[in-house]
C-alpha cells in the first residue's frame, strides 16, 4: 500500500530530523522481547515481538513520523510517543487483523504499564481502516498540543481531539504485541497540522468524543487516598491513579434524597464489579475480554451496559463501588445515578 498525497498525510515537507532503516539496531534502545534484523517481503528491517524499541537522545513535545509495517498474522503494531518511561506512554496502532472494522486503528494510552483501550474507545479513539496482513504498508503519526492523527496509506485517519497523558516532551519508538516488522523510519520535529477547516473539519468531527451522559459520577472517594476524577467523556480510568497490582479499589459517593423515590443507576466497568447501597450488595459482576465475535465480547467499559433501580427512603445514603482488576486492558468504572429530589455531597472526607 502506498503513501497518499501531503494533503491526505500531513507529513512535513522539511527534512526528518531522525532516520533510521531499522536494519542495524545499534542506535535503538531495545525494550521488546525480541528484536532482530531480518529481511520480510524482500525488504530489510527489524522483526519485533511484545514490546518497542525506542529512539534514543530525541524528546519531542510536537512532531510527526512515518514507518513502514507488515504484520505476518494477528498482532497490533504501532508507535509510542511522548514516552516517559517504560511504562507511560501515548501509544496508537493498527490492527490487520481487525481490518474494516471499528477498531482497526486504535489509540490506547498506556499508564502504569497497562494497556487502557477498554476505556478508550468510539469515536477519538477508535476508527474503521483497510490494513492488509502480510504485506508493507506505511502508518504516519502526527501530534502536537492535546491531539493526534493516525493514518494508514492515504485513507482517512484516526483524529484524537484529546491525548489522555500530559502535553510534555517524550522519546519516541516502535511498538507491537505480537510478531510484526517495521523498516524506513523518519521522526519529523514539530507539526504542520492547522486547524481544520471545510471536508477535514467535518472528517474530524466524525472523531470527536461524546460528552459524559447526565448524571455522571465524575468524582468518586477512595478511602485512604482521597478524591478520583473521571476523564471528561465520563469514565474512570483508575489506571491513572493506582498500579493495577492493587488488586481492587473500593469508591464511595454519599447522598441525600429528600424524599422516598426510586433510584436509578446506569454503568458499566471493567474488570468485576460490586456495587453496594447502604451495606446492602445490589450488584455484582464480570466484564472482561473474551474475543473478536463482536463488539459486546471486547470488554469495554459502556455507559448504559448495565442498571440497576431501587426503592429508596429519604434520608442519606452510601453508594459502595468495588472495581477489581483481572487483565492489563484498562480498568474502572462510568456511573450514572439519578433519582427525584437527589444531592450529591461531595467526594471528600467528612
Amino acid at each position: 500500500m502506498s503513501m497518499g498525497s501531503k494533503e491526505e498525510t500531513s507529513m512535513p515537507d522539511r527534512a526528518p530530523v531522525y532516520t533510521n532503516d531499522l536494519a542495524d539496531l545499534r542506535w535503538l534502545e531495545v525494550k521488546a522481547s525480541s528484536a532482530t534484523p531480518t529481511t520480510f517481503k524482500g525488504r530489510n528491517g527489524v522483526r519485533l515481538e511484545d514490546g518497542m524499541v525506542v529512539v534514543p537522545n530525541l524528546e519531542l513535545e510536537s512532531g510527526a513520523l512515518q514507518v513502514e509495517i507488515a504484520a505476518p498474522g494477528p498482532s497490533y503494531p504501532g508507535v509510542a510517543f511522548r514516552i516517559a518511561d517504560d511504562v507511560n506512554f501515548e501509544l496508537a496502532y493498527g490492527t490487520p487483523h481487525a481490518s474494516g472494522l471499528w477498531d482497526a486503528l486504535q489509540y490506547d494510552p498506556v499508564f502504569r504499564g497497562s494497556n487502557t483501550w477498554q476505556l478508550h474507545h468510539g469515536p477519538g479513539f477508535q476508527k474503521k481502516a483497510s490494513i492488509p496482513v502480510g504485506e508493507w504498508y506505511d502508518l504516519t503519526l502526527e501530534f502536537r498540543e492535546d491531539k493526534a492523527w493516525l493514518c494508514i496509506g492515504g485513507q482517512p485517519p484516526l483524529f484524537v481531539p484529546r491525548l489522555a497523558r500530559p502535553t510534555r516532551s517524550g522519546f519516541i519508538g516502535l511498538w507491537t504485541y505480537r510478531t510484526a516488522y517495521f523498516r524506513d523510519l523518519k521522526v519529523y520535529a514539530g507539526s504542520d497540522r492547522g486547524t481544520p477547516d471545510g471536508p477535514q473539519a467535518a472528517a474530524a468531527a466524525q472523531d470527536e468524543i461524546p460528552a459524559s451522559p447526565p448524571d455522571t459520577l465524575m468524582e468518586w472517594l477512595v478511602p485512604g487516598h482521597g478524591a478520583v476524577k473521571c476523564e471528561p467523556h465520563g469514565i474512570l480510568l483508575l489506571n491513572r491513579y493506582f498500579d493495577q497490582s492493587l488488586g481492587q479499589v473500593a469508591l464511595s459517593r454519599t447522598f441525600v434524597l429528600e424524599r422516598n423515590t426510586q433510584v436509578e443507576m446506569a454503568f458499566g466497568f471493567s474488570d468485576d464489579l460490586s456495587l453496594v447501597l447502604d451495606g446492602e450488595i445490589v450488584f455484582v459482576g464480570n466484564n472482561v475480554f473474551h474475543g473478536f465475535a463482536d463488539r459486546a465480547a471486547r470488554g469495554y467499559v459502556e455507559h448504559d451496559a448495565y442498571r440497576v433501580s431501587r426503592a429508596v427512603a429519604a434520608g442519606k445514603h452510601e453508594l459502595l463501588a468495588k472495581v477489581r482488576v483481572t487483565e492489563g486492558f484498562g480498568w474502572g468504572l462510568a456511573l450514572s445515578l439519578s433519582a427525584g429530589g437527589l444531592e450529591l455531597l461531595p467526594a471528600s472526607f467528612s
